[in-house]
């Protein structure tokens, strides 16, 4: 299934929105790559600490890159680039913006695409979901991955929920044949059974705790 068509109207359903609104991808990096490349040559400003993808992608397709502490973002009121790159929660320190920021990041900056990486979402008990921001603004991306939270690295399964236009023109600069249909069975079982694969997050979190109070003694 080249197209992803049973996956696609799964999450689809999931996310309530249209089929058109989604991609699947070979993993959240491949997302990350398809956008860099379809805003090639643009300004994009990446805070720092992050995942180093972000600025992979961005240099593979010669963006010009600033960056900004992270603690500053929520502070920034324009953004005078074409893309920003940030995780909610962010990796590798766990900063996590709220949706009201993202919400007038959105509003304040018509001209920049803001690219949301989620793939902490789910295993963040604190964060709040930038699902319910989805097909309020037309310059927000939200790239999704099934790795972290159901433990499918090796699989390479992600995608992109955005407005229409873009993801047809993204949809144009892919390769065919990119998620393999493993990955796209994986991810059909994965809907089906979702909330009984769905890790408890808080209890990682104190397993977590305990860890690094036995490594600090």
């Amino acid at each position: 299934d080249p197209n992803s068509r049973k996956l696609t109207s799964q999450l689809a359903n999931f996310h309530a929105v249209s089929p058109d609104n989604i991609l699947v991808t070979n993993g959240s990096a491949e997302a990350f790559y398809l956008l860099a490349h379809l805003f090639q040559h643009r300004k994009s400003i990446i805070p720092y600490p992050a995942f180093s993808e972000y600025e992979d992608a961005c240099r593979t397709y010669r963006h010009e890159i600033s960056f900004l502490p992270i603690g500053s973002l929520q502070d920034t009121p324009h953004f005078e680039v074409d893309m920003a790159w940030f995780g909610v929660p962010n990796n590798p320190d766990g900063t996590i913006v709220s949706n009201d920021t993202i919400s007038r990041f959105c509003s304040e900056n018509r001209h920049t695409y803001f690219v949301v990486d989620t793939a902490y979402d789910e295993l963040c008990p604190r964060n709040e979901s930038v699902k319910e921001l989805q097909g309020r603004f037309k310059n927000l991306i939200i790239v999704h991955s099934l790795t972290k939270t159901f433990g499918i690295p090796g699989l390479r399964l992600g995608y992109i929920v955005a407005d229409r236009q873009i993801i047809d023109d993204i949809r144009s600069l892919r390769p065919p044949w990119s998620v393999n249909a493993l990955a796209l069975e994986a991810g059909s079982f994965i809907l089906e059974n979702r909330n009984r694969l769905l890790p408890d997050a808080a209890s990682l979190c104190a397993e977590s705790a305990r860890l690094q109070q036995e490594i600090n003694a």
